[in-house]
């Protein structure tokens, strides 16, 4: 298809594009008005003794910006002006424009904040900002399609700043020009990716105009050719309505001739058709083979199986041959066999073809022409065996299957009914619908009335039901009955299918069961109690006078769980759930949660004794030791209260408040009953915002590591730092770890400042070897979550190659706590730490399970003694603790730390027992950074740790 010329196509794009940029200046104008005037109130709310040079500005260009919205919308756009005009009035407003914008941003980022101290720089520097970038969003929304204008505006609006940026940068941060230049260049790069979108545009359009200018042209031309078409037509159908008048005549006789002849032919096909019968006529002597009078092929008896091999089925043609042979040794009087032939479709299908031999030879008695008929039996031999595939499926189904008279007496029935309802022919033959069944019952009577009443009303049922039969057989059985109408929708019989569900209905009832229980206590799981209580609570909200939820949890059981080992865990569980049930017989539920958690659920009233009485003797029936693998254990319980509608008035509030009473009875130390206050709720939020407030604290930076000394006993010379944590609170001032660790523990977050304590550490060792300090290494604490949570390793392979600290230098302490799961995962993680040369140490020996295992089984470098081991050593029994923990770390070749020294008594008794290594207030209190660096610059040795 043509296009106009290169330079015309181009003039075409340069004055479409004028004309939009008039059309859309007016946006613009009315954007940059009301921005203007926007920065002039926020400018006068601000500083109203201030605002005349402001106001006169906003004045200005508001009388700049309305005459020119006028001219554009009443005169540009209604009016044929030429474009050289339209481009020229364009390009003043264009810098109009810019001009009233950067004499705004002149006054309010240069002018008033240089003359007026009372006008801060960064009220006026935001407005400036808002002022040039929201005009240059406009210009870039609306002036891109001549990037000239978007110019004309840019570059007076940018001036002021550009011009005095380095004046201003001597008094302001530089970073701040730095990214408003770097906005610029964003601005100016995507205003020519706009003018490029906008000129393919423009492209686009003056193409599609041209191509509908050439479509209309080509609609006309066609149209005129139609129209030249159409009387030609017109012209043609009359000399064929002279031709069609014609013919008529000539038809008309050619129909009466040939009707007769048709109407015989319709009658002996319609005929052939209904009878599917075909005749034949087969010359033995000529070898010729007619059907319907046709000739088809040539059968020669001689070469017989050869000719039939293109006509029957294969396994057909023995069987054939056999069957004439009797005949023309006259064993048969009539010749018949069935057999496959292919129809027009060229599929298989059955015929029957009966024939007689109607002439022989007289000398030789030899068969010499042979008729006969044959009949397509196809649908008939699939009809038969439709009928005995249904016989065999009713004889082997696994269904009972019934055929019942319309009086519904039995008339027939299939094996498997027999089996199903273990009766015998002779009792189920000729009896009524439910004459078989067990009717003894008035319930069961009155429910088969109703079914045979649906029946005959119906005539068809459907429904599952339980079912006994005389046999004393019971089972859960559907049954669908259907009625079979004759031609005349009269019912002659109805058709049974018994479906035998008893086997489905107890998997249905076991998967429910296992839905709704545990399997293990035998009690309501979590999930059937919360539906229960909660139906109860919405369908006796009115009556209920109160509900009682008493949440339980055994105490140490994670304990119990590592004693006794799964099996053992899970008859504990079943004990206690006896034990609940046994003493709570009144209670309305009794159910098993998850872990160890139970709860019981009791409807108050004058009747039942009080809660404190049921909780107490909850209590009390545990006092009885139970038995467990060949062990008498004696289990507490905690036990948390909440009380409808006091404590709560929906069900899932008044089991929060339960579970929060059940958390204070843990709190505790177990083995107590707390009901549910309102202080559980300051409580939990307490720790809510105490945890916001650390996850604010650690992108803060608000968190610090301190350094408290450990020194050699035996010279007095400094070996390295324990590294401890403490939180510079804004507001609270500095906080000790026990203020705010144990909430961390509950969260991820103290794996959060595990981490910030291990690369802040390792940086120090850092900063402390390139200053040239003695060498120590640092003792780090490691939570059991960092252990647990998979990201140890990382987390110190990166630190390492990061600041370039050997791991030598590094001491892992670790608590008895953290090592409880005794698993192989530990094992592999401790091992891998000791790959890399770190140092690991058991913290707080003593105080928790004190397994040998933990010194046996684990690469441990060092043995950490206890504070209240060592401010308690005037003790006998710490006394002897200590002189046994360091006898035994001696023994195994493990190096022996004492913490919390405070007097030089505690020192002599340590150093005479040949402890190693001491740390505690006697040397010095845990050493913020700085204080750290000058503590161990007072050492002039160099120590490497061992």
């Amino acid at each position: 298809m043509p296009f106009m010329q290169n330079d015309d196509f181009s003039k075409e794009i340069v004055s479409s594009q004028i004309k939009k940029s008039a059309h859309y200046l007016r946006y613009l104008l009315v954007s940059t008005f009301i921005v203007c005037n926007f920065i002039f109130l926020n400018f006068y709310l601000r500083y109203p003794d201030e605002a005349s040079y402001i106001g006169i500005w906003a004045l200005c260009s508001s009388l700049f910006f309305i005459p020119c919205f006028v001219f554009l919308h009443n005169f540009v756009r209604k009016k044929k002006f030429r474009i050289i005009t339209i481009d020229l009035s364009n390009k003043f407003i264009s810098i109009g424009t810019g001009c009233s914008i950067g004499a705004g941003v002149y006054l309010l980022h240069i002018y008033l904040p240089s003359n007026y101290d009372s006008i801060l720089f960064y009220d006026t520097l935001y407005l400036s900002l808002s002022l040039i970038l929201n005009c240059l969003i406009f210009s870039l929304t609306y002036l891109t399609q001549r990037l000239s204008y978007f110019f004309l505006v840019f570059i007076p609006a940018i001036a002021p700043i550009l011009l005095l940026q380095p004046i201003n940068q001597q008094i302001f941060n530089q970073l701040f020009y730095f990214a408003f230049d770097f906005i610029l260049v964003v601005i100016c790069i995507s205003a020519f990716a706009l003018n490029r979108m906008h000129r393919k545009l423009a492209k686009l359009f003056i193409r599609n105009e041209q191509l509908i200018h050439d479509a209309e042209q080509q609609v006309q031309y066609s149209q005129r050719v139609c129209n030249e078409l159409q009387q030609e037509m017109q012209h043609s159908k009359n000399i064929e309505n002279q031709l069609h008048e014609y013919s008529q005549s000539l038809e008309q006789t050619i129909h009466e001739r040939t009707h007769t002849l048709e109407k015989q032919k319709q009658t002996i096909e319609m005929a052939n058709s209904i009878a599917s019968v075909h005749t034949w006529e087969w010359n033995l002597i000529k070898g010729t083979f007619e059907i319907n009078n046709t000739h088809v092929k040539k059968l020669e008896f001689r070469s017989l199986e050869k000719d039939l091999t293109q006509a029957l089925h294969p396994e057909d043609i023995p069987l054939c041959i056999e069957k004439l042979h009797q005949h023309f040794n006259h064993e048969t009087e009539i010749f018949e066999c069935e057999y496959r032939v292919k129809d027009e479709n060229n599929k298989w299908v059955w015929v029957i073809n009966r024939g007689k031999i109607i002439q022989y030879n007289p000398a030789t008695s030899k068969p010499m022409v042979m008729i006969g008929i044959f009949q397509n039996i196809d649908r008939q031999k699939q009809d038969h065996d439709r009928i005995q595939q249904a016989a065999n499926i009713m004889t082997h189904v696994e269904t009972g299957i019934v055929m019942l008279d319309e009086q519904l007496r039995y008339v027939e029935a299939n094996p498997y009914f027999f089996t199903l309802s273990n009766l015998t022919p002779e009792q189920v033959l000729g009896k009524q619908l439910f004459e078989i069944t067990d009717n003894y019952r008035p319930r069961q009577r009155s429910f088969h009335y109703s079914i045979t009443e649906q029946l005959l009303k119906n005539a068809e049922f459907d429904a599952e039901f339980e079912e006994k039969f005389i046999s004393g057989k019971e089972l859960s059985l559907r049954l669908r009955l259907n009625a079979i109408r004759d031609s005349k929708q009269r019912i002659v019989n109805y058709v049974g299918i018994f479906s035998d569900l008893t086997k489905i209905k107890q998997q249905e009832r076991r998967v429910s069961y296992l839905e709704n229980y545990d399997i293990v206590t035998n009690l309501p799981n979590r999930f059937y109690y919360n539906y229960k209580i909660y139906q109860f609570l919405i369908t006796n909200s009115e009556s209920i006078h109160q509900l009682a939820i008493i949440r339980l949890s055994i105490d140490r059981f994670t304990a119990l769980y590592e004693f006794l080992g799964n099996q053992n865990t899970s008859e504990l569980l079943k004990l206690v759930a006896q034990r609940l049930r046994l003493c709570n017989p009144n209670a309305l539920m009794v159910a098993y949660l998850n872990r160890d958690d139970f709860v019981i659920v009791y409807e108050l009233n004058h009747v039942q004794p009080s809660i404190q009485t049921i909780c107490e003797q909850i209590r009390q029936y545990f006092n009885q030791p139970v038995k467990i693998a060949e062990q008498e254990l004696i289990i507490t319980l905690s036990i948390g209260v909440a009380i409808y509608p006091e404590h709560a008035s929906q069900f899932e509030q008044l089991n929060n408040c339960a579970q929060q009473a059940l958390n204070h009875a843990r709190r505790l130390g177990g083995n107590t009953i707390q009901y549910y206050t309102k202080s559980h709720d300051s409580l939990y939020e307490k720790d809510v915002n105490l945890e916001n407030e650390l996850r604010q604290a650690l992108r803060n930076q608000e968190l610090e590591v301190y350094f408290q000394p450990k020194i050699y006993i035996h010279n007095e010379q400094i070996v390295g730092f324990e590294t401890l944590i403490r939180w510079n609170h804004p507001e609270k001032g500095l906080l000790h770890p026990t203020q705010f660790l144990p909430a961390a523990q509950q969260t991820s977050l103290i794996s959060d400042i595990g981490e910030y304590v291990l690369f802040t550490a390792i940086a120090q060792l850092r900063e402390w070897q390139d200053q040239g300090l003695p060498e120590v290494f640092l003792s780090i604490n490691i939570d059991a979550q960092q252990l647990y949570r998979g990201q140890l390793i990382e987390h110190l392979d990166t630190a390492l190659n990061q600041y370039q600290v050997a791991g030598k230098y590094v001491e892992f302490e670790i608590t008895e706590a953290s090592l409880i799961e005794n698993s192989e995962y530990i094992h592999n993680l401790l091992h891998q730490l000791k790959q890399r040369h770190i140092q690991l140490s058991l913290d707080d020996f003593g105080t928790g399970y004190s397994s040998m295992a933990y010194l046996t089984e684990f690469p441990f470098d060092v043995l950490k003694i206890d504070k209240s081991f060592v401010q308690n050593m005037h003790m006998k029994r710490h006394n002897a603790i200590i002189n046994a923990i360091i006898a035994m770390g001696k023994a195994m070749d493990l190096k022996i730390v004492a913490e919390g020294i405070e007097t030089q008594e505690q020192l002599d008794f340590l150093r005479e027992k040949q402890c190693d290594i001491a740390q505690g207030f006697y040397y010095a209190k845990p050493l913020n950074k700085a204080d750290a660096s000058q503590y161990l610059q007072t050492f002039h040795s160099k120590f490497t740790p061992s």
